[in-house]
């Protein structure tokens, strides 16, 4: 295993898209989504990738805050497997999405996390705050 190259491209170069996101979803135990991949086309992408291979990926797009007069990056999907994990890849990951996201305009980068595959400490290593819960409930 080589150390991955982390770059910026579309949703249309993680090949097997997918699998690769319904792997991620697993880890959570969830009901299986479907992907609007149309919708998703819209987010801007980094993925890693090993052997031109993606082993990681994080979706995120930016849009003008309903509060502030500033704009805001939202990562929105953030996975890469596990073999590839604490090896600084993720923070290498995230690196390129707060300069992309900065090159922008965006002033405030926010990202989640499911509390079954706990991330806290990872963001917090990386300077993030937490700010807000969130909460889910199925009706």
């Amino acid at each position: 295993m080589k150390t991955p190259v982390v770059s910026k491209c579309s949703l249309a170069d993680v090949e097997d898209f997918t699998e690769l996101a319904k792997e991620h979803w697993n880890s959570f135990e969830n009901k299986k989504p479907t992907f609007d991949i149309n919708l998703l086309s819209n987010f801007h992408v980094v993925r890693a990738t090993d052997d031109n291979k993606t082993v990681g990926y994080i979706l995120y797009i930016l849009y003008k805050s309903f509060y502030y007069d500033e704009i805001c990056c939202q990562v929105d999907m953030f996975y890469l497997k596990p073999e590839y994990r604490k090896q600084g890849i993720g923070k290498k990951m995230f690196t390129l999405v707060e300069e992309d996201a900065k090159q922008r305009g965006a002033s405030q980068l926010i990202s989640s996390f499911n509390l079954k595959q706990p991330l806290e400490g990872f963001y917090q290593k990386m300077g993030f705050e937490t700010t807000h819960v969130a909460v889910a409930k199925e009706i």
